[in-house]
C-alpha cells in the first residue's frame, strides 16, 4: 500500500487529489492535528512513502524515521 501523508493544511480539502489517490488504491493522510508539533506525521512516518510539506518542516530526524519515502 502507497501513503501519501500531507502537512499541509490546504493540500487535499479542496479538488479531487484524494480522490484520484483512492482510486489508485493509494492512502491519503492528512497529518493537521495542532495539538501535535508535527501535526500528527511522526505517528505515520514509519509507513509513509510520500510527504506533502505544508507547515511543518521536514527535518534530517523526520528523513531518518521514514525508512519507505520516495519523495517529499
Amino acid at each position: 500500500m502507497t501513503i501519501v501523508a500531507t502537512t499541509s493544511p490546504g493540500f487535499g480539502r479542496y479538488g479531487s487529489v484524494p480522490d484520484r489517490l483512492a482510486e489508485k488504491g493509494w492512502t491519503f493522510v492528512r497529518c493537521v492535528d495542532t495539538s501535535k508539533p508535527d501535526g500528527g506525521l511522526s505517528e505515520h512516518l514509519a509507513e509513509v512513502d510520500f510527504i506533502v510539506a505544508g507547515l511543518v518542516r521536514v527535518t534530517d530526524e523526520t528523513l531518518a524515521a521514514a525508512p519507505k519515502l520516495k519523495a517529499v
